[in-house]
């Protein structure tokens, strides 16, 4: 029998994910769905969607301190002489 973590890894087909809330919370959810004029299961899923992609994006950047962003921005504007090892490198 597979595991969640294993179902989450399936990229191929579909996977189901079985829900189970308070009747009022999921009265709100019919709500608000039904006023965007789709179903709650579409509704759930475009919300965790957008609140995946958003820790995803997050994840992904890299924030820099001002000391860092500064270092960072000399070396570009500024960068050194490439050093005997990275010539030969590019020569060949």
């Amino acid at each position: 029998m597979a595991n969640s973590a294993s179902k989450a890894r399936n990229t191929s087909g579909s996977v189901n994910i079985d829900l189970r809330l308070p009747k009022s919370l999921h009265l709100e959810l019919l709500t608000a769905s039904s006023m965007n004029g789709v179903t709650v299961e579409q509704f759930i899923l475009s919300a965790a969607y957008k609140a995946a992609l958003k820790i995803t994006e997050r994840d992904d950047a890299v924030l820099l301190d001002q000391e860092a962003w500064d270092v960072l921005n000399e070396v570009m504007q500024n960068p050194p002489e490439p050093s005997s090892l990275l010539q030969k490198l590019m020569r060949s």
